[in-house]
C-alpha cells in the first residue's frame, strides 16, 4: 500500500479535458494523457527536459505528514486504468484493511522513480551522455526515497507486516520484501539505501 510518493505534493493540474480524454500534470512534473479509448495512460512530456535540469529539480519533504495522513491526488495511486481524484489518506486506507490482511508498505527503487521525472528514453541516454549529472540525480533520488521509507514505517505505527521495494531496472525486474524491524524475508536484488533505511527505521 503506497502513500503519496510524488516528489512535489500537489493536486493534479488539469491541462485539457474533452469527454473521456484528459491531460493532466502530476507532482512528478509529468504530463500524462488518459484516454477513454485506451486501457492505460501515457506520458506526453516531462518538466525536466535537459540533463542540466536534473540538478535544479527539487523534492518536497519526504517525511511531510500530508503524504501519510491527508487525502488528495498522487500519480502512483490515482493514474492507472481509471483516473481517481482526492483519494483517502494512506493512514485511512491502512486502517480499513489492517484487521483482515497483512499490510505491506511500498517504495520503489531510484531508477523506477526517476523515469517518471525525466522519462525512460532520457534515463537511458543521460546515464551514458552525462554520467556525473545522472549519478548525482540518482543519489538525490535514492536519499529522498530512503527518508520517505523511514517516515512511512514510522507513520505505520506497527501496522506494516513488511515493506515491498519494487521497480524495473534496465537489466530486469527487481523486487524485495523486507520486514520493518530489519529481517529480510526475500530478495532478488538489494536496494541499497532503501534497504538500509528499513534496517535503521
Amino acid at each position: 500500500m503506497t502513500p503519496n510518493m510524488d516528489p512535489k505534493i500537489s493536486q493534479f493540474v488539469i491541462l485539457e479535458e474533452n469527454g473521456n480524454d484528459i491531460i493532466l500534470k502530476t507532482g512528478f512534473g509529468a504530463t500524462i494523457k488518459r484516454s477513454g479509448t485506451a486501457p492505460m495512460p501515457h506520458f506526453e512530456g516531462f518538466s525536466v527536459q535537459a540533463p542540466e535540469e536534473m540538478a535544479d529539480f527539487r523534492f518536497d519533504d519526504p517525511s511531510d505528514r500530508s503524504r501519510f495522513f491527508e487525502g488528495g491526488d498522487d500519480q502512483l495511486n490515482c493514474v492507472g486504468d481509471a483516473l481517481s481524484r482526492n483519494i483517502p489518506s494512506w493512514d485511512t486506507r491502512v486502517d480499513v484493511y489492517v484487521e483482515d490482511f497483512a499490510i505491506f508498505g511500498s517504495v520503489c527503487e531510484a531508477y523506477e522513480y526517476l523515469l517518471r521525472i525525466i522519462g525512460t528514453e532520457n534515463a537511458m541516454y543521460w546515464m551514458m551522455e552525462e554520467p556525473e549529472l545522472y549519478k548525482a540525480f540518482v543519489g538525490r533520488t535514492g536519499d529522498f526515497l530512503a527518508e520517505f521509507l523511514k517516515a512511512q514505517i514510522k507513520a505505520g505505527q506497527g501496522r506494516l507486516s513488511e515493506v515491498y521495494i519494487w521497480g524495473t531496472w534496465p537489466t530486469g525486474t527487481a523486487c524485495s520484501s523486507i520486514r520493518p524491524h530489519g529481517v529480510k524475508s526475500s530478495s532478488r536484488r538489494s536496494k541499497g539505501s532503501s534497504t538500509s533505511a528499513i534496517r535503521t527505521a
